[in-house]
């Protein structure tokens, strides 16, 4: 078995952890290679799906299913994965098409669950970061897309150091 990554660190690290661990799984009956390219020809072997098991992520840039299960489609240029599934196509066209809002995140749930019957990739990591703001920043939310709106941050009054009990 082949794991293809892009030359960054973190994606060298999970690859390293994958691989480990399905050696441990599957001791001897497995061996793992580690197929590390440049950013460039990372892409270029993904589009021409030159791999067995590839490193893919994906991030957000909009706050929908749409924005990660279009990705999954037939006919999607951002599908390296090759998965077709004609009746996932449809939920997603049924989702795009639908006048209720309803209606349409059902069809997204039932496509959702398409992709998990289907595996046609497997999760292994979800990327975190820890964020340390002072006390005393006021205005400060992260958004579902991990987005910081600066323009609502302010720096808040110190509050006094004098107290008045006893005095």
């Amino acid at each position: 078995m082949s794991i293809l990554y892009p030359d960054y660190a973190d994606f060298r690290k999970v690859s390293l952890v994958a691989g480990s661990m399905w050696r441990e799984v599957f001791g001897k009956a497995i061996e793992v290679q580690y197929i590390n390219q440049e950013w460039k020809g990372f892409l270029a072997s993904l589009g021409q799906r030159n791999f067995m098991l590839a490193y893919a992520g994906w991030l957000a840039d909009y706050d929908h299913p749409s924005a990660f299960l279009n990705n999954l489609s037939c006919q999607s240029a951002l599908n390296p994965s090759g998965y077709c599934n004609p009746a996932y196509d449809e939920l997603l066209n049924r989702a795009r098409h639908s006048t209720s809002a309803k209606r349409q995140l059902q069809s997204y749930q039932q496509a959702e669950q398409l992709l998990a019957e289907d595996m046609p990739m497997i999760p292994l990591y979800q990327a975190s970061a820890a964020l340390l703001v002072k006390p005393n920043i006021g205005g400060f939310a992260i958004s579902s897309l991990k987005q910081i709106d600066s323009k609502r941050l302010y720096i808040r009054k110190k509050p006094s150091s004098q107290t008045t009990a006893g005095h």
